[in-house]
């Protein structure tokens, strides 16, 4: 039974590239910010500016932000797939009677969907950036979603 479940999630996981990598070296991806220089799925983004106002002066910023480009489009989906998939194959493992990891898949789990509804907050808050209402909260709005 657990040979049949280790060749299944394989199969499943393999066209994934959120599935495919190693639990940890997910998470660790998912926890990540996005800077400039970072070549990432997930860091996808058209930089409008490399430099932001504070307080009327312009200071350099590492941090990415912008609108969203077609891989960061994909990858979003590919991370609600991986959510799925892991979900399923974490309840399929927990019930297999075999000792098997359940807390790090499921962080794994979380960290798809919570990076999930960084990054559609985080579009809004581009969408919606010149509203005075985001800006009266928030005048440096590059830090405003940090998504990892």
């Amino acid at each position: 039974s657990s040979g049949i479940n280790a060749e299944y999630g394989g199969l499943i996981s393999f066209v994934n590239p959120f599935t495919r990598k190693s639990t940890s070296g997910l998470i660790k991806e998912l926890f990540a910010v996005c800077e400039w220089e970072d070549n990432s799925d997930l860091c996808d983004y058209s930089f409008t500016e490399k430099y932001i106002t504070n307080n009327g002066t312009a200071q350099a910023s590492n941090i990415a932000w912008g609108a969203p480009n077609a891989r960061l489009k994909t990858a979003i989906w590919e991370l609600v797939m991986a959510a799925v998939v892991k979900s399923v194959i974490t309840v399929f493992t927990f019930g297999l009677k075999v000792p098997a990891g359940l807390f790090i898949p499921s962080l794994a789990v979380g960290g798809c969907i919570g990076r999930v509804m960084g990054e559609l907050v985080q579009y809004i808050t581009y969408l919606n950036r010149d509203s005075s209402f985001l800006q009266s909260i928030c005048p440096d709005m590059s830090v405003c979603t940090l998504t990892g």
